[in-house]
């Protein structure tokens, strides 16, 4: 297969591959076609390929985390290895145990990546489904003893620019996993693990929340560009969300904070969740609202704290009037 993309990450001085396998689960044909050797490592191009393939599985906002508990596979095979009890071609081909059942069940076909990996000297097992697609390849042809020019479909790795949607990886030391599953088989059947919020998920769950608990307030767009700005300064400030901290910080009615904890009890979100800066930006960058009499209206979050830029003026007749300040040119949108 072809990797259709040219992207170059930025260098992880902190990240050693240490060894690497591709095995082949060719379920639409009904075979499995396991590797015998390793990814020679030495190749440089294949050790940027395998780099590029371990930053994909710390990148994703979608990526949960939980433990291994002690007699589970994953942690069994994982400790078996750590502790050079199986070999690496071993540990591959039993990681992949759960994967090749789902692939035997529903006639599919992947590759699947197990790669052995150090990153700021921590030990990781990781398991990644390398995802395809289907692209037009050209093709020649001799037709009627004439050179014909022709299309047929070719499958290639998708792009680096698109986040894996299936891979796990184990902390060998403390059995701590991270993984995103489309599958929904690594989690129950290969990890094992309880379940968790990944840092989209539970910014998810914090806005849906805040907007069923501001929605009688007479500017609840205010209040949402409020919680998407402290969201950003708690998270690169803490590198976590607290929300009891939260709530202080955007809710001003006792009923209204009240209601927040309570609905994120009944959501069972975690009073504290570690979550990467990068996923609030993305995340939380631009404010979306729509008024009454059918305007919408997309701006930065950060917007809602500067007047200079934009600012609500609530009316006693109930009524709210938006102005947009220091606009020096208004163009249609392309």
């Amino acid at each position: 297969m072809n990797i259709n993309d040219d992207v170059t990450l930025e260098e992880a001085p902190d990240l050693v591959i240490n060894k690497a396998i591709i095995h082949v689960l060719d379920y639409a044909h009904g075979q499995a076609q396991y590797s015998d050797a390793q990814i020679d490592l030495e190749d440089a191009a294949n050790e940027r390929l395998m780099t590029k393939f371990v930053k994909r599985m710390n990148t994703g906002t979608n990526r949960s985390k939980g433990v291994c508990k002690e007699g589970r596979v994953a942690q069994v095979i994982g400790a078996a290895y750590f502790q050079k009890q199986l070999s690496f071609l071993e540990a591959s081909k039993q990681l992949l145990g759960p994967l090749e059942a789902f692939a035997n069940k529903h006639a599919q076909s992947f590759d699947v990546l197990v790669v052995d990996y150090q990153q700021e000297d921590v030990p990781y097992l990781g398991v990644m489904v390398l995802e395809t697609q289907v692209v037009p390849q050209n093709r020649v042809e001799m037709v009627d003893g004439k050179l014909c020019n022709l299309f047929t479909d070719t499958q290639v790795l998708v792009p680096f620019s698109r986040k894996s949607s299936t891979y796990a990886r184990m902390n060998l030391l403390n059995g701590e996993a991270e993984y995103e599953d489309a599958f929904d088989v690594l989690q129950k059947d290969l990890l094992q693990c309880e379940k968790k919020h990944s840092s989209k998920q539970l910014l998810t769950s914090v806005q849906k929340i805040a907007k069923e608990v501001v929605q009688d307030e007479p500017n609840p767009s205010k209040s949402l560009a409020v919680l998407s700005n402290t969201l950003r300064e708690q998270v690169e400030k803490e590198g976590k969300v607290e929300l009891a901290q939260l709530v202080e910080e955007v809710f001003e009615a006792p009923t209204t904070k009240a209601a927040f904890m309570q609905r994120s009890k009944e959501e069972e979100l975690p009073l504290e969740h570690e979550v990467q800066p990068q996923a609030v930006k993305r995340w939380m960058k631009n404010q979306k609202i729509m008024t009454d009499t059918g305007i919408e209206l997309v701006f930065p979050s950060a917007y809602y704290q500067n007047p200079e830029l934009i600012e609500f003026v609530n009316h006693p007749d109930g009524t709210i009037s938006i102005e947009i300040k220091n606009v020096g040119k208004i163009m249609p949108k392309k």
